[in-house]
């Protein structure tokens, strides 16, 4: 079925078997769209929701809690979780990769992806779900299914379509002494972008279960739920909280933009959303535990490195805004999970690392396979085994649609706006961790602004970025008409 030549039976094999026919470890990588890093109830308690399945990971595991993506959105978000590379260089700002660039990252997607590398170190490489990768198929701008980015695509299926493959393949595939790369990547709780329809409570005609795109399908299913509930129970804190930063960041250079956008949604209309998005955080846990059970049911468990990460997180009614593409902490920070042989389990919630930069060299790491020099990424291999004490690095740099990052000791955030006189917010992290006091105005940490903005112009040049003072900009991450 998978193309294996092999067809030794498990049975006659053996799980040993299976093992001692590879050095090299197998690599499972799960990757959800939209769940945000404290949506793991292992790492963050909760009594709105729980994640039993992604728990088990955690429980045997190596945690990143202050995990960032490189830009986040899902397009440049994916792009440099399968590059490492950045996403301002390549002109991947949004969800709609720009034509123009095409040839650039396709000889990327050729030659030093993730799929790539791997392929070239003997690995065999597999995918169900979505891809989201730019020009390549499965739910991607410009699709093409001559672009598979060095994998096999068993299913462009991102709900349960994945899942089946998933359990299909640890249960059918027989290996020939390669060691493979598997990524299931799961669509949800992205579906919270189709939350009008629960939150409103009045879907529109084609948002019925016969016209509807599958998010609104799956909304849809929630409805009735809702409606059960009734809003006072909504009201109250039995259905969930609204943040402790639910409040707007003052000073902040756009929040015409963000009251423009969700002005009109009100405290009801928030926990309806809370609710909604705990709900699909549940079903991809869901169907993440259908995965883990193929899998450690079959010969493949005592030899994969398991990895679980998201592409990006979602604001949850923080500072009163939804889903994504806005650079505050509950839209860049993501799980980060390492879970199976040589890891050491324990829960990292201060290093700060970045799934799009550090992912490539990280996996690279597993697998003992050369990472190209020019990615900027560091391994968290040697890490995340108790083999090194501590992840070298004084600064996290980040990017997002309009703006670019510096995170400095874990504390300091400092986001650069490309925006007409290039505005900047300054947040202390640990004394302000909801990010709701813009300090760059203060002239008493004028100091710490010149000193950040130096140490990100030295980012950009080394990148040869040029800083734009009126970039084009969407809060639902999607600019019309880009070439």
């Amino acid at each position: 079925m998978y193309g294996i030549r092999t067809i030794t039976t498990f049975s006659a094999m053996g799980c040993a078997a299976v093992a001692a026919a590879q050095e090299r470890p197998n690599v499972l990588l799960i990757i959800t769209d939209q769940q945000r890093w404290d949506m793991v109830s292992a790492l963050h308690e909760s009594e709105f929701f729980s994640t039993p399945n992604i728990d088990r990971l955690v429980r045997r595991g190596c945690c990143f809690d202050n995990t960032y993506c490189a830009n986040p959105i899902s397009v440049p978000s994916r792009w440099a979780l399968f590059t490492g590379e950045s996403t301002a260089c390549f002109d991947i700002q949004d969800n709609t990769a720009p034509v123009s660039r095409k040839e650039d990252m396709l000889e990327v997607a050729r030659t030093s992806s993730l799929g790539a590398l791997f392929k070239q170190a003997g690995y065999r490489n597999y995918y169900a779900g979505k891809s989201h990768l730019p020009f390549g198929e499965g739910r991607s701008p410009g699709g093409d299914k001559a672009v598979n980015w060095q994998f096999d695509h068993l299913t462009k299926d991102d709900r349960l379509g994945a899942v089946e493959k998933s359990e299909a393949f640890f249960r059918e595939y027989r290996p020939d002494g390669q060691p493979f790369l598997f990524v299931v990547s799961l669509i949800n709780p992205h579906d919270i972008g189709a939350d009008k329809i629960v939150i409103a409570d009045n879907p529109r005609p084609e948002t019925n279960p016969q016209s509807a795109k599958p998010a609104g399908i799956n909304a849809l299913t929630y409805l009735p739920r809702i409606r059960e509930l009734g809003n006072d129970y909504f009201l109250s804190d039995a259905s969930g909280r609204l943040p402790f930063n639910f409040a707007p960041t003052d000073d902040h250079p756009q929040n015409p933009i963000f009251r423009k956008t969700y002005g009109a949604y009100s405290e009801l209309m928030w926990k309806k959303y809370i609710w909604f998005y705990h709900r699909l955080v549940k079903q991809v846990d869901a169907e993440i535990g259908r995965v883990l059970d193929a899998f450690e049911s079959s010969p493949y468990a005592e030899n994969t490195v398991v990895v679980f990460t998201s592409d990006h997180g979602d604001m949850m009614a923080s500072h009163g805004l939804g889903k994504k593409n806005i650079m505050y902490n509950e839209c860049q920070r993501v799980p980060l999970i390492f879970s199976g042989p040589g890891v050491q389990p324990r829960i990292d919630r201060t290093t700060p690392v970045c799934n799009g930069w550090d992912l490539v060299p990280t996996l690279c790491g597993i697998a003992g396979v050369p990472v190209p020099e020019r990615l900027e990424g560091v391994s968290l291999w040697d890490y995340v085994c108790g083999r090194e004490q501590a992840v070298p690095r004084k600064h996290l740099y980040l990017e997002g649609s309009n703006a670019f990052e510096i995170i400095q000791e874990g504390r300091w955030a400092y986001v650069l706006y490309e925006m007409p006189g290039n505005p900047a917010v300054l947040f202390d992290l640990e004394n302000d961790p909801g990010q709701l006091h813009n300090l760059a105005p203060d002239p008493a940490y004028a100091s710490k602004v010149g000193e950040l903005r130096e140490i990100l112009n030295q980012e950009l040049k080394k990148r040869g970025l040029t800083l734009s003072d009126n970039r084009p900009y969407s809060i639902s991450g999607l600019v019309k008409n880009r070439k």
